[in-house]
Order: structure tokens, then C-alpha cells, then sequence
């Protein structure tokens, strides 16, 4: 059976085998292995990320990180979460970003990853 996994980055971060963050890292992991292994992987992340599978890119933020700034991010995941899932029949949504929340689907098997500690 051939599964096809969304993962979704931290909105703020490229994703890549030289990403910076660990979050970011892990999920380029999981990325290159699910390909590896047959299965489809879509990846929900900014421009400037690197993927094996198909990379779904919203635009990077440039400049303050303010709260406009993650707003536009956040907005940015939800159209690309919703297009993907349009285009692709999805079995799993995996999210990896801290603020998952912002852009959690509203229904469908969904995954939440959690890179750091809760505190």
C-alpha cells in the first residue's frame, strides 16, 4: 500500500538536509525516507526549502517577524494545506511547527510533532 503524507514545516523555516533547525531536519528526514520507500510525500513549507517529494512552497518572510508578519505566514500554510489536500488524496497531515495550531486542518487524519518541550 502507497501512502501519500503532507508534511507541514514550521512557516517561518526552509526545510532541507542543511536546515538549521531540527524540526526542519527531521522532517526533510522523514521526507527523503518516505520517497526512498515508494511512498508520495508533499511538503508544505517556505521558499528557499529543498525536498525530495513535491514541495507545496508558500512565500518567505522577509524583514521583522512581527505578529503581521506570522499572521501572513500562518495564512499562507492554510491556502497550501487546503490546495494540497485538493490536489492529492492525502492519508495523513503531519504537522512539525510549534504554532500548529494556526493552521491545523479541521478534519482527516492529522499528526502533531512536537520538536521541543512543551515548557
Amino acid at each position: 500500500m502507497t501512502l501519500t503524507v503532507l508534511n507541514v514545516a514550521y512557516p517561518l523555516a526552509p526545510v532541507g538536509p542543511d536546515a538549521v533547525g531540527g524540526a526542519e531536519q527531521v522532517l526533510s528526514a522523514l521526507d527523503r525516507a518516505l520517497v526512498e520507500k515508494g511512498h508520495r510525500s508533499v511538503v508544505v513549507a517556505c521558499h528557499g526549502s529543498s525536498t525530495a517529494g513535491v514541495l507545496v512552497e508558500t512565500p518567505a518572510e522577509a524583514g521583522v517577524l512581527d505578529e503581521a508578519a506570522k499572521d501572513r505566514a500562518h495564512q499562507a500554510h492554510r491556502d497550501a494545506i487546503a490546495t494540497a489536500r485538493a490536489r492529492w488524496p492525502i492519508d495523513v497531515v503531519h504537522l512539525h511547527g510549534i504554532d500548529f495550531d494556526a493552521y491545523l486542518p479541521d478534519d482527516g487524519p492529522t499528526l502533531v510533532t512536537l520538536h521541543l518541550p512543551l515548557g
